[in-house]
């Protein structure tokens, strides 16, 4: 059995990435942001000004969770997961 998959290019992590510092900003709170493919290897990654040193690992091991429990579920062919 085969399950279709949606994969990411780097101008979409990037995208991801602008997006997340773009909100981080808005709410005044420096972030580290971790953009993983579906193996869990890291497409981008940025630790704004004023984040905490370790938030960066903390933030890698969260998108590699991410990951690990979103390929455990199913979606229909065709329809990528939302996390509820």
């Amino acid at each position: 059995m085969f399950r279709e998959t949606i994969s990411l290019t780097h101008n979409g992590a990037l995208a991801a990435v602008a997006a997340g510092v773009a909100r981080a900003d808005m709410m005044g709170v420096p972030q580290c942001l971790v953009v993983v493919d579906a193996s869990g290897e890291t497409l981008a990654s940025l630790r704004m000004d004023g984040a905490r040193f370790l938030s960066l690992r903390t933030a890698q091991a969260k998108a590699r969770t991410a990951t690990t429990w979103c390929s455990k579920r199913h979606s229909p062919p065709g329809k990528p997961h939302r996390a509820p």
